[in-house]
């Protein structure tokens, strides 16, 4: 569900395990989404991600 708002906002994200499956199992957790920033990324970029974030948090 993360991984779908974020992909219908254009906004690239990842989910999964990350190639660390021991530690989300040690955790109970099936697997995390992450985002990456980088000196490409610009303030419209962080704030169409923090806009998705908080519509996810919100529902």
């Amino acid at each position: 569900m993360i991984g779908e708002k974020f992909a219908e906002a254009n906004v690239c994200i990842r989910c999964g395990g990350h190639c660390a499956y021991p530690l989300h199992k040690f955790l109970g957790r099936e697997g995390t989404c992450r985002a990456s920033f980088y000196r490409y990324n610009d303030k419209n970029d962080v704030d169409k991600f923090f806009e998705v974030l908080n519509e996810i948090t919100k529902s």
